[in-house]
């Protein structure tokens, strides 16, 4: 049985891969994923630490297939899902 949790394929697997960061986020910086929010502030909610980021930075590119986080850009999970996601389908949505 398949389960669509968008409104199209795109944003079903957008959706999964948002679910998929939530994932690498809470496993790198030992949070409860329930306690995860979208909005929760990656250094200030979240204890990110330089070498957490970098733990975190590895972990989505070895996930996402070499993809490069640009931590500058970025300040919740919000900010880091929406860049994996955006670089990521960028072709597929065109």
């Amino acid at each position: 049985m398949c389960s669509k949790m968008g409104i199209d394929e795109i944003d079903t697997v957008a959706n999964l891969m948002g679910l998929s960061i939530c994932a690498v986020v809470s496993d790198v910086l030992d949070a409860d994923i329930g306690d995860l929010e979208m909005e929760s502030h990656l250094e200030m909610d979240l204890g990110l630490t330089a070498d957490r980021q970098s733990e975190l930075e590895n972990a989505i590119r070895e996930y996402f297939d070499d993809f490069q986080v640009d931590f500058s850009s970025i300040n919740t999970i919000q900010d880091l899902v929406d860049q994996v996601v955006e670089g990521e389908l960028c072709d597929l949505a065109a």
